[in-house]
């Protein structure tokens, strides 16, 4: 039965939002989805509608690149990153069974220089490029990916503008807006991203609030969500 009640909701919810994904492919990511389309939790200052141009770092099976999809312009540009094979696998036949020609998806981290690096792999949504992240158990295993520069992937992909960046990366938000340049970061409209507590005075909220801020950005969202394994995070947006 608590099977079964989670395929009906997982159905309930694509049937409303106009979705082709199938449940035996997506089941894990529940919570998730219904965090992107039933909480709305990217929903404040979403370019609905709009021919749009949209970054969404830390995909995982590419709800919030869907999310993107249904709810903008007919000629919108979403560009989707993913590092982990297992997760981006799930994404691109999303992708592909929703027939999408919005999304275009890439199997690689994004961070602050071009490397390879070691993603130290946890639950599917919790997997870091950080080796001592607080969510990875001690015996947790890893895959070497790449990691590509927000400022070179932005020139390769001819992004001039983004309207709507989000970012959701365990950790690696922090080396995304210390060493991106000023000019790729303020070809954001809206930055959303969810932070994260690496035990460091250098990389806490504040951190990029104070980077943002910097570059004339407003926090027009700051908030801390429910302790969980005692981490601390929540979420920030920040608008021009």
């Amino acid at each position: 039965m608590f099977f079964k009640n989670h395929k009906s909701t997982f159905n309930n919810i694509c049937e409303r939002n106009g979705l082709r994904v199938s449940f035996d492919d997506n089941a894990s990511g529940l919570q998730v989805l219904q965090n992107i389309f039933v909480d709305r939790e990217y929903a404040d200052y979403f370019p609905f509608y709009q021919d749009a141009v949209i970054l969404d770092i830390g995909a995982h099976y590419g709800y919030f690149s869907l999310f993107a999809e249904v709810n903008s312009g007919a000629n919108a540009r979403v560009f989707s990153f993913e590092p982990d094979p297992k997760n981006f696998a799930i994404l691109n036949k999303n992708v592909s069974s929703q027939d999408s020609k919005k999304i275009k998806a890439f199997p690689f981290a994004i961070g602050g220089k071009n490397r390879k690096a070691a993603l130290h792999l946890g639950h599917s949504t919790n997997s870091s490029l950080i080796e001592d992240y607080q969510l990875l158990s001690k015996e947790h295993s890893s895959t070497s990916v790449d990691v590509r520069a927000l400022d070179e992937v932005l020139i390769e992909l001819n992004i001039d503008k983004i309207d709507f960046l989000k970012i959701d990366c365990e950790g690696a938000e922090y080396e995304i807006i210390a060493q991106s340049s000023d000019a790729s970061l303020m070809k954001a409209s809206v930055i959303s991203m969810e932070f994260h507590d690496m035990k460091s005075v250098y990389q806490t909220a504040q951190t990029l609030i104070d980077r943002l801020t910097g570059l004339d950005f407003q926090v027009v969202k700051f908030q801390y969500e429910k302790s969980n394994f005692g981490l601390n995070y929540g979420k920030l947006i920040f608008k021009k």
